[in-house]
């Protein structure tokens, strides 16, 4: 058999669009993360907040924190 040159083009442009999709996938689940650890951190008070070692200044940096990453915040 014998490889048409002209399909090469496709086959590089098909996985582009796979990246990209990949992509666009991972940050929409890392805002929906984002998002629902700031939602849950809000919710506690602040004695519980203070017990874990955080304050409300410092919930979004958290939360961008946990939502990037895949490893356990060490405080």
């Amino acid at each position: 058999t014998t490889l048409s040159i002209t399909r090469i083009p496709y086959l590089n442009v098909a996985g582009t669009v796979c990246a990209c999709y990949r992509k666009l996938s991972n940050h929409v689940s890392n805002v929906r993360k984002y998002q629902k650890t700031v939602s849950e951190l809000n919710k506690l008070s602040p004695r519980i907040l203070e017990d874990i070692g955080l304050s409300k200044s410092n919930i979004n940096s958290v939360a961008y924190y946990q939502s990037t990453e895949n490893k356990k915040l060490i405080l």
